[in-house]
């Protein structure tokens, strides 16, 4: 896992908003922005995205697509 600083203002404050399957997701305090800390590391992500399997506490199964309409 690497510890990353806010995605749009570089900020390193941040507040915890929400846990799940072993990730935490945190609102940066300067912009408001959320993200994942810590994140996985890129090879990780690599994989993931390869297998479609993102590795938590549990698996999960994530290949499908994004539809607007629902």
């Amino acid at each position: 896992m690497i510890a990353v600083s806010c995605y749009n203002c570089a900020s390193i404050t941040y507040t915890n908003y929400l846990a799940e399957n072993g990730f935490n997701l945190v609102k940066c305090k300067r912009c408001g922005l959320l993200y994942v800390n810590p994140r996985l590391d890129d090879s990780e992500i690599n994989e993931a995205t390869k297998i479609g399997t993102h590795k938590g506490i549990k698996d999960l199964m994530v290949t499908g697509s994004y539809d607007v309409t629902r």
